[in-house]
């Protein structure tokens, strides 16, 4: 918009050039057309009504690629159901006496545990009686805040990573249904390949006030939250959680963002010495702010975001986004995410690991699943399949031949060639003999004691670090990691080093294949 508006300037200065003078200088005039360019650009900023927010109402709801319709329940058990293996384990989950799939059993466990500085104690529960199924456990439990608030608590944790449970946490409140459909309305505003970047998020309602504060980053909803529109309630969770996936990579505290819009300390306050180029004034206040209010004008207002900082709007598109863009529908499809990907290829990272980050974390604690599985599978064989080809780097990538790649070895746009059981063992068994080299590697006990073993997970932080590019997925999941180093000592009581061709140690690790 602001080279056509640059172009038709300079036309009329050329025709005024040309009465007056002759056509020599009217010439020199054309060629003043970058710098006229960039005159017309700061124009267009200083022109720009900046809010408190990023995006208003209007812009929320008029933004693109949003679903027309909310997802239902009947559709949110048929996502949980997706991924049942048909084998059913027993489990007590706090008092529970359960029988069913390992990967929901594992949602309700996450669901009720209280976290370690919770400040409470774990509640016991009882079976509700003829209940042994996770569905009617967790509705005994949750549905006092209305029709389907189980299935969506589930719900979230599974897709969002988003454990949206009061159980956690003293002085929490439990999600109303009506407010989790908002909740859930704002998290699938934003790409699914976002998701999970942590798979058990707290996302907390606590009734106190907390100043003008709505809530906060560890993501805390206050009473000041339940002013706001339905609208902006969605808004407030995008926002959020941007700031939840900053905190853990400290995106917003890197030389990188913080040279963007020039942040700088002075007289112990961040002040941003670029304030033009943040999208809201409640973004201005410290580049974690600044970092949210880029991240959801990204998604709701992009334009004003190219308009005032185009090397911000790059930032978000490149390095959090993977490529998608939602000015238009068109830019922001699923698939486009994974063609980018592909394209920019994956480093010195193994593809299946880059695909299956959820997947490694569910395997090392006993809850493989066969479908997450086999679609994680199908993921990395379109990115194997699609560096196979060859693009030519003066014409640029033929996306039709990309897409063509994808459907031919994995998927793409609902055309899937998915693997079958055999692939997805051998899918499963092939990380697991990963896991069993670089834990032996690791592993060392130079006391007979396993219970006083601590940080184990530490045997295990080389993989994630060196295969799946995120250092913190370890520590996210250090619990688990720990218990299976327990286990691991128990079964070789006294020894410090060991070999990782002994076949109790691979046993353990295939052990955790339940199919």
């Amino acid at each position: 918009m602001i080279r056509a508006f640059t172009a038709l300037l300079c036309f009329f200065l050329a025709s005024a050039t040309a009465r007056a003078q002759d056509c020599v200088e009217c010439s020199v005039k054309i060629t003043q057309l970058p710098q006229i360019e960039e005159s017309v650009r700061q124009l267009a900023k200083k022109a720009v009504k900046i809010g408190w927010f990023s995006a208003n109402e209007e812009q929320i709801k008029n933004a693109k690629c949003t679903k027309p319709e909310k997802d239902s329940i009947a559709s949110m058990e048929a996502y949980l159901d997706s991924f049942d293996s048909g084998k059913l384990v027993k489990q007590n989950i706090h008092g529970l006496e359960l029988e069913d799939e390992p990967h929901k059993l594992e949602l309700l466990r996450k669901l009720l545990t209280v976290l370690r500085d919770g400040r409470i104690e774990q509640k016991s529960f009882s079976n509700p009686p003829g209940c042994k199924k996770v569905k009617c456990a967790a509705e005994a439990i949750f549905e006092k805040g209305g029709k389907g608030n189980a299935t969506m608590h589930l719900y979230a944790l599974d897709k969002y990573g988003a454990n949206f449970s009061h159980l956690r946490e003293k002085g929490s409140q439990m999600w109303k249904a009506s407010e989790m459909e908002i909740m859930l309305e704002g998290l699938d505003d934003l790409p699914s390949s976002l998701f999970p970047f942590e798979t058990n998020t707290k996302v907390l309602r606590d009734g106190s006030s907390n100043g003008r504060n709505m809530a906060n980053s560890s993501i805390t909803f206050f009473e000041g939250y339940t002013k706001k529109s339905k609208v902006m309630r969605g808004y407030l969770m995008v926002h959020e959680f941007a700031h939840r996936g900053a905190d853990l990579q400290s995106l917003d505290k890197s030389p990188e963002w913080l040279a963007l819009s020039g942040w700088e300390i002075i007289n112990g306050k961040w002040v941003a010495g670029n304030p033009d180029k943040v999208p809201s004034e409640y973004g201005r206040e410290a580049p974690g702010e600044d970092f949210a209010e880029t991240f959801t004008a990204y998604r709701y207002n992009p334009e004003l975001l190219k308009t005032i900082a185009p090397d911000k709007y790059s930032y978000m598109k490149n390095y959090i986004f993977q490529g998608l863009e939602f000015d238009k529908e068109e830019n922001c499809q699923e698939d486009q995410a994974y063609i980018n990907r592909a394209v920019a290829g994956n480093g010195d990272h193994d593809p299946k690991y880059s695909a299956c980050r959820q997947e490694a974390i569910s395997f090392l604690g006993g809850r493989a699943s066969k479908e997450k599985m086999r679609r994680c599978i199908a993921r990395s064989n379109a990115v194997e399949g699609i560096e196979k080809l060859s693009f030519d780097a003066v014409d640029g990538i033929d996306i039709k031949q990309v897409k063509k790649g994808m459907i031919e070895f994995g998927t793409y746009a609902g055309k899937k060639a998915l693997p079958s059981d055999a692939m997805v063992r051998e899918g499963y068994m092939r990380m697991a003999d990963d896991f069993i080299q670089t834990f032996a590697h690791r592993y060392s006990n130079y006391d007979e004691k396993c219970s006083e073993l601590t940080h184990g997970w530490n045997n295990f932080n080389p993989l994630f670090r060196d295969k799946l590019a995120d250092p913190l997925i370890a520590y996210n999941n250090r619990e688990v990691l720990d218990q299976l180093n327990l286990k691991i000592c128990e079964q070789f009581p006294g020894v410090w080093k060991i070999n990782p061709k002994d076949p109790k140690l691979k046993k353990i690790f295939y052990d955790m294949i339940p199919f």
